[in-house]
């Protein structure tokens, strides 16, 4: 349990260092060797002599090459990225919002208020049942939803369902998951950077049980 929760920071530091892109640098060398002037000149002068300035000059034109067709591929890569989830993020939204009804149950009420209390859960948490689901899940940033598949689940089974959802919520584990997603739409294109968050999303499920 201690090493899927070191893990579990190891990723999110990882996250955050790849999300900033800026090298750090020094802002002077740490060592400089200086040598005397007359040495500069003999050293630097045949070296001058045989390299013309002319043709020094075209040796940065490839580079700009690779910019302009680089940059926009690029772009183009992380905007099919980011579109590829928006959309598929709007199509669940909506196929949640007409098969989904809140719980009736008393028992899942009772079991679900007495999980809230015992992890301390002040804000307003709602509790759907949405059919389409394959298992329970945790959705909403500013409007946090327990979702259930079913209500017909035994007391215990569902008691350990909203302790590992709520603690997710507790933990402001969907906040860890969308610093996930925009670090793979900047890095669309390493696949380390995939696997990376694959790892992460498995070692935070796991860090999330053994709470």
């Amino acid at each position: 349990a201690v090493g899927v929760r070191w893990w579990y920071w190891v990723w999110l530091l990882l996250a955050l260092r790849l999300l900033v892109p800026y090298s750090a640098a020094w802002p002077q060398a740490p060592l400089v060797l200086e040598a005397s002037e007359a040495q500069t000149q003999v050293e630097l002068t045949p070296i001058e002599a045989q390299t013309p300035a002319a043709a020094q000059a075209p040796a940065e034109a490839p580079i700009a090459g690779w910019k302009r067709w680089a940059i926009p591929v690029y772009w183009s890569g992380a905007g099919l990225f980011a579109g590829y989830y928006a959309i598929n993020g709007l199509f669940f939204h909506r196929r949640l919002r007409r098969w989904s009804h809140p719980a009736r149950r008393k028992q899942t009420l009772t079991i679900f208020s007495q999980a809230q209390a015992r992890l301390r859960i002040r804000r307003p948490v709602r509790l759907l049942v949405c059919p389409l689901l394959p298992g329970p899940a945790l959705q909403g940033l500013f409007r946090p939803t327990v979702l259930l598949p079913t209500e017909e689940m035994e007391p215990d089974d569902l008691a350990l369902v909203f302790a590992h959802e709520l603690s997710h919520l507790k933990c402001h584990d969907l906040w860890y998951k969308r610093l996930l997603l925009c670090v793979q739409g900047l890095h669309w294109f390493n696949p380390l950077v995939h696997v990376m968050a694959r790892l992460a999303r498995n070692d935070l499920e796991l860090a999330c049980d053994s709470r």
